[in-house]
């Protein structure tokens, strides 16, 4: 990842480019407010580093950009990967070195999204689910977790207890039986079950995420 210099004329050639792409794929409402829209104030945004931004790039352009912004004593952590690297281990790395380096700074990352379809991807990164602001955007809610250091270290633990989890919860429905969800990807009893057996509290209390 490399960090957004407003001052290197090919860095602010790659943020106009990856202005149009945003503009034109439709992406950009699901990721900034509609004040930033319009390409002056899309550019001050980072020129003026009211956000942090890093960046990948390639022949095409930037394929993973991450920017923060400091909130408190932490800040907000937003990305977005190009289409056609979504599922490439080359953005998941980049991906990675965002998160690592933004955590070395703040102790803990904010992430808002509008979109209710990534709750399962964010407790998988590690992040945990903090509520819902219904009059934050005029256009729906938004959706906040927090992200500390223990949990983006300990997030190859956390998504191994979701994914068994999910696997408990399927069984469960094919033998008939009834496991709440409180509609926030938080199970019931089985998933408390689950968390109370060794091998998940040994792993959990390497990362400091135990009872």
């Amino acid at each position: 990842m490399i960090a957004y210099d407003p001052v290197n004329d090919g860095h602010v050639g790659l943020l106009l480019q990856w202005w149009s792409t945003l503009a034109g794929n439709k992406e950009m409402p699901l990721l900034f407010h509609p004040r930033l829209h319009g390409l002056a104030a899309f550019l001050d945004n980072f020129n003026s580093r009211k956000e942090d931004l890093m960046f990948a790039a390639d022949a095409q352009g930037i394929y993973v950009a991450a920017w923060t912004a400091p909130w408190a004593d932490i800040a907000s952590f937003s990305c977005w990967v190009r289409a056609d690297k979504r599922r490439a281990r080359e953005a998941w790395r980049e991906l990675q070195t965002a998160y690592t380096v933004a955590l070395e700074v703040y102790p803990a990352l904010i992430g808002a999204t509008r979109q209710a379809t990534l709750h399962s991807a964010h407790l998988r990164m590690g992040y945990e689910y903090r509520g819902k602001m219904v009059n934050a955007l005029k256009d729906g809610p938004v959706y906040l977790y927090e992200l500390s250091r223990a949990g983006w270290g300990g997030r190859r633990v956390t998504a191994q207890i979701l994914r068994a989890k999910r696997r408990n919860q399927r069984t469960a429905s094919e033998v008939g039986t009834n496991h709440d969800t409180n509609g926030d990807g938080e199970y019931g009893q089985d998933g408390d079950e689950l968390e109370r057996q060794p091998w998940v509290q040994r792993q959990l209390a390497r990362f400091g995420l135990g009872n």
